[in-house]
């Protein structure tokens, strides 16, 4: 169900704070064909802004030779949590979308020139 989503959505950010979601989107993308149970050791797997604590331990696993290696099933869950987040904030929004649109289409178009007076408006 998920190669579809990634497929038909384009997810964006007007905040670098919130890149590693989308890379995160982006490496779930490339692995969408594989059936690989961990992802490569080469690949840049985002970890801060993704993984809550609790789940660190069961995203990111040792292998008998103590190297850490993240599990995909369980970094999936984690990134579609931060997308549902970030989603509801608006932090992300998607391309096209009505509800989920860009937040700078939320602000009049005469926002830059009229701040003050919506600012004075809202208190």
């Amino acid at each position: 169900m998920l190669p579809p989503i990634l497929d038909a959505l384009e997810f964006r950010s007007n905040n670098t704070a919130h890149r590693p979601v989308i890379k995160a989107l982006g490496l779930l993308k490339t692995y969408c064909d594989r059936t690989h149970q961990y992802f490569s050791a080469d690949d840049v797997v985002p970890i801060e802004g993704i993984i809550k604590g609790k789940w660190r331990d069961i995203v990111v696993e040792k292998d008998k030779n103590d190297k850490e290696r993240v599990n995909r099933i369980n970094y999936e869950i984690c990134v579609l949590q931060a997308l549902r987040e970030r989603l509801r904030s608006k932090e992300i929004w998607v391309v096209g979308a009505e509800r989920f649109r860009n937040p700078d289409e939320d602000l009049p178009a005469d926002f830059e020139t009229n701040r003050a007076a919506y600012n004075e408006a809202l208190k």
